[in-house]
């Protein structure tokens, strides 16, 4: 993890951009497989190349504080086992998700992405504000139809 500083907007006002520092991961599939490679348990759950490798990808604000996670999905799983990737203080607006997290998913997009010779699915899990920046939905009471 790295802090870096990002141009971000503090509250959902619509400020100006500022200055505001980043917690973030410089390698998220590398920081996933490291995950993957101490998982206990995993190893014999994972046994199988041809298993696919579950994975949930998280976010939400409590606080003043937006923070982005991942789990790895198998037995056994629990709240302990989530890895924060990203985090700042500042608004949870689309545009700040956005910028924190949109050069994290690039090459995990790819159909040939594999972990430790895995293929993976990728689960996302949040509120309906973190869902909504994910997937490029407007918003869940969206009514623009165009």
């Amino acid at each position: 993890m790295e802090s870096v500083d990002m141009l971000l907007e503090d509250n959902c006002n619509g400020n100006p951009l500022k200055s505001i520092p980043v917690l973030i991961s410089k390698n998220l599939s590398a920081y996933i497989a490291a995950v993957f490679r101490n998982l206990k348990g995993g190893s014999d759950f994972y046994s199988d190349k041809d298993s696919i490798l579950k994975v949930v990808i998280g976010g939400d604000k409590g606080g003043d504080t937006m923070k982005f996670h991942f789990m790895i999905c198998h037995p056994g799983t629990s709240v302990f086992d989530a890895h924060v990737f990203g985090m700042y203080s500042g608004s949870d607006g689309e545009g700040n998700m956005h910028r924190v997290i949109e050069h994290q998913f690039v090459a995990m997009c790819n159909p040939d992405f594999r972990i430790a010779g895995h293929r993976v699915e990728f689960f996302l899990s949040g509120d309906f504000k973190f869902l909504d920046c994910v997937t490029g939905h407007q918003g869940s009471s969206a009514t623009r139809t165009t």
